[in-house]
């Protein structure tokens, strides 16, 4: 009897093994092979690393939604005229929502739906400046490194878009479909005044775009078990809401606490969000990217992620444990502001936590709040959102599609010895506001960004290589060539 019943259960693991076999043999590479040589113009590289670090002078700061640093964005705007003297004279140029730049670039083949490039001019302020190691405004170049607050998030696309096409218009290059360029002044508080309406005037001309890239994801390396870096693309990205949990006392004087305090209550609130996280899955761009990068890793590994229907538990085990990773999996909660009583020696009659949740697709603002409700289980904690505008996950760009292949192949006409792979976005960025416009919509910086450049995103001494830079360049230039 238990000899059967071992021969019959060995039978079927032979049978498991050999199915995930042969799903791991036809776990095919979607890398494309023959890449054709690039074919951009050279241009003026001193010049363009001169009028990169300039533009990280202007403090184009963004504070809260409808405030920013008027004056600084008009000296910037007038600095770009001056600097990009063709592109203003044969481009049609509109400013939207005050500090917002849409240039037009006219192709020769109405027929053509254009391609939107985008990019933000404005900045997230400076916390400590007697901090870096250079003035975060003052663009200074030291040993091939521009550094600067905007170097790479993301004056770098501002200034790297506006030097290709000036190159392209001295060389008398016209494109065959139109280009349109759209730089956002407000992406760091939201992108209300700015993309989003630069998004509802292209939507009332009932201009449909044929693909939409912005910044997002940048070349990885060490990051995968691969042999070499991986281009990500976001064709996603995660929704965003900030919800305050507040606790309303009677105060007091702090020598005479109730049994249960205000703030104790809340820590138990977000005890009971950490101790319960929301559901991970291996789906969407999550799931596109192990299908990218799995049939370049080993045969073990291609076991692993060509079955994810029997190893998804597995891989989600392997990949929550890193906090980057985790976030592609699930929708995450992160306590972040927290305010109570001014003096130490009174209870608040009211105290908040802020809690920032980033939301994956499939899921909304809405499921999450009801959500949280049921994990608190505490009707003396009071929900709220905490800002004015909130997002629902982006919709997903579906890869494979020629719309990503031609972004695919331009980035390795630039980068030829790396691997490209969509993956879910888990910042936000402009780009939400222009999925109306088009079906595919990605998020990438053409940038091999090496570990103190990815540490100054939003911190201390944010820089970028010269030659990084001038890669940028070449890559726009190339992706507006393959576009046409």
């Amino acid at each position: 009897m238990f000899r059967k019943v071992f021969i019959a259960l060995g039978g079927l693991i032979g049978i498991l093994v050999l199915i995930m076999v042969i799903n791991a043999l036809q776990f095919e590479s979607l890398q494309i092979e023959d890449v054709p040589e690039s074919t951009y113009f050279d241009f003026d590289e001193e010049g363009a690393i001169e009028r990169f670090a300039e533009s990280l002078t202007y403090e184009t700061v963004s504070h809260e939604p409808g405030e920013v640093n008027e004056g600084a964005f008009i000296q910037f705007h007038n600095f770009l005229e001056a600097a990009f003297p063709q592109t203003f004279e044969n481009l049609e140029v509109e400013t939207v929502g005050d500090f917002t730049l849409l240039f037009t670039w006219e192709g020769t083949d109405e027929g053509l739906d254009p391609i939107l490039l985008t990019a933000h001019q404005d900045v997230v302020p400076i916390e400590s400046p007697d901090s870096w190691s250079h003035p975060p405004f003052a663009g200074e170049v030291v040993d091939g490194i521009v550094w600067g607050r905007g170097a790479v998030d993301n004056k770098n696309g501002v200034m790297g878009l506006l030097e290709a096409v000036e190159t392209m218009l001295r060389e008398n290059y016209q494109p065959e479909r139109t280009v349109k360029l759209a730089f956002g002044h407000d992406e760091e508080v939201g992108g209300m005044y700015g993309a989003r309406k630069v998004a509802e005037l292209l939507e009332e001309r009932g201009t449909e775009v044929e693909f939409v890239l912005d910044e997002g994801g940048f070349i990885n390396d060490d990051q995968l078990p691969v042999d070499r870096p991986v281009a990500v693309v976001g064709t996603a990205e995660k929704g965003i809401a900030s919800f305050e949990l507040v606790v309303e006392g009677r105060g007091g004087h702090s020598s005479m606490p109730p049994r249960e305090t205000e703030i104790g209550i809340l820590a138990s609130a977000i005890r009971s969000i950490e101790d319960n996280p929301f559901p991970a899955s291996v789906s969407g761009p999550a799931q596109d990217l192990f299908r990218y990068v799995g049939p370049e890793m080993s045969f073990p590994e291609q076991m692993i992620l060509g079955n994810l229907w029997l190893t998804e538990p597995l891989v989600i085990r392997m990949f929550e444990g890193s906090p980057a990773t985790n976030a592609m999996l699930r929708t995450t909660a992160a306590p972040t502001m927290m305010k109570g009583s001014d003096k130490d020696n009174v209870m608040p009659s009211e105290a908040k936590i802020v809690v920032n949740m980033r939301i994956m697709p499939g899921e909304t603002v809405e499921s999450v709040e009801e959500d949280l409700k049921r994990k608190i289980d505490d009707d003396r904690v009071n929900i709220r959102h905490h800002r004015e505008y909130t997002f629902d996950p982006s919709p997903v760009s579906e890869a494979g599609t020629e719309q990503f292949e031609l972004l695919q192949e331009s980035i390795m006409q630039i980068y030829p010895d790396v691997y490209v792979s969509p993956f879910l976005m888990v910042a936000a960025t402009d780009a939400r506001h222009y999925v109306d416009l088009s079906d595919h919509v990605y998020r990438f910086i053409p940038a091999d960004l090496n570990e103190d450049e990815f540490d100054g995103l939003h911190a201390v001494d944010e820089q970028l290589r010269s030659e990084v830079y001038l890669r940028m360049v070449r890559f726009y230039q190339q992706l507006i060539m393959n576009a046409n």
